[in-house]
């Protein structure tokens, strides 16, 4: 069995395929920053599947591209093989420690969401804007 390391070039490179935005959520004001991938020949008279890709508790730290870096489960689906085949909008939220402290990420011991959880109701309050991607915040 071979193993094969790759340079953090190759993982910038992955990282670098993606655009940070902030999601506003309208009835709390609460901040999500999130990480988006467009197909390279992105058309938005088309339609594409959503990868949704959210990482562990591991992530929330104060960094958007952490989702992208923690593991591979956006980046996998960028690489241009995978595109080729399989084309796709990637979304990649990113709880931060700040908005965990603040609205809390976790069920309760009853086993009810807090705020933060129900933030997104559905992954299509985030991408409802790809046709018309906001700029990039860096």
């Amino acid at each position: 069995m071979s193993c094969r390391l790759t340079s953090s070039s190759i993982v910038e490179q992955d990282v670098d395929r993606f655009t940070q935005h902030v999601y506003k959520d309208p009835e709390t004001g609460c901040e999500m920053p999130y990480n988006l991938y467009l197909p390279k020949d992105y058309d938005p008279n088309k339609s594409y599947p959503l990868v949704f890709f959210v990482a562990d508790a591991s992530a929330n730290i104060n960094n958007t591209k952490t989702p992208l870096f923690q593991g591979n489960g956006a980046t996998v689906w960028t690489e241009p093989e995978e595109q080729a085949k399989h084309p796709c909008i990637v979304l990649a939220p990113q709880y931060t420690q700040d908005l965990v402290q603040s609205i809390g990420m976790m069920t309760t011991d009853e086993n009810v969401w807090t705020p933060g959880l129900t933030l997104l109701q559905s992954p299509s309050s985030m991408s409802r804007s790809v046709s018309s991607p906001p700029r990039a915040r860096r």
